[in-house]
């Protein structure tokens, strides 16, 4: 079976960190997953991100001096936000321009609501990926599974992102509904 794009890529990437090790050249893992914020705009039924009394947020000068140490000392090859929701973090769009100036790829984790304050898209179709989880378009399920937003509004940032030629990739968490 002939392989993707993606799977030679993630191929490539996991050969070229594994030599790294085997010769002691890295140190450092080629890719990292921050959460930004505890805070997000859904109320799942899997998560707690939403029960927490006190919501941590990341620094952001923290984390870009994190992100220009890591830069500077290995080979970072990209950086997957996650949080809570990254599109409830204040300034996803000033680490999205560290990204795009510092030509290191990134891809975000999200429910997929996008206020309209939350992200500049054309920062955000930079991203290499956008993984939604999208467990129902039903208003009536939706609010059941992931309460907080409605999925109208979910499916209206999920076509916004899209016609910005984001590139939006869907997936579903399972849960007993």
């Amino acid at each position: 079976i002939p392989m993707t794009n993606y799977e030679n890529y993630r191929a490539e990437k996991i050969s070229f960190y594994l030599e790294g090790i085997r010769d002691g050249t890295r140190t450092f893992p080629p890719s990292l997953q921050i959460a930004l914020t505890d805070r997000c705009f859904n109320h799942c039924i899997m998560c707690d991100h939403w029960k927490r009394e006190e919501k941590a947020v990341l620094d952001f000068d923290l984390l870009l001096k994190f992100l220009n140490q890591v830069l500077r000392g290995s080979y970072l090859q990209s950086v997957c936000y996650s949080g809570g929701d990254p599109m409830a973090y204040r300034d996803l769009d000033k680490i999205m321009k560290w990204h795009c100036d510092k030509d290191v790829p990134f891809g975000i984790i999200t429910a997929a609501y996008v206020p309209q304050f939350a992200a500049n898209m054309e920062l955000l179709k930079q991203a290499q990926w956008i993984r939604v989880s999208l467990d129902a378009y039903d208003e009536e399920v939706y609010r059941e599974v992931r309460g907080g937003v409605k999925a109208a509004d979910v499916m209206k940032s999920i076509c916004e992102m899209k016609a910005n030629d984001c590139n939006v990739e869907l997936g579903i968490t399972l849960t007993k509904r």
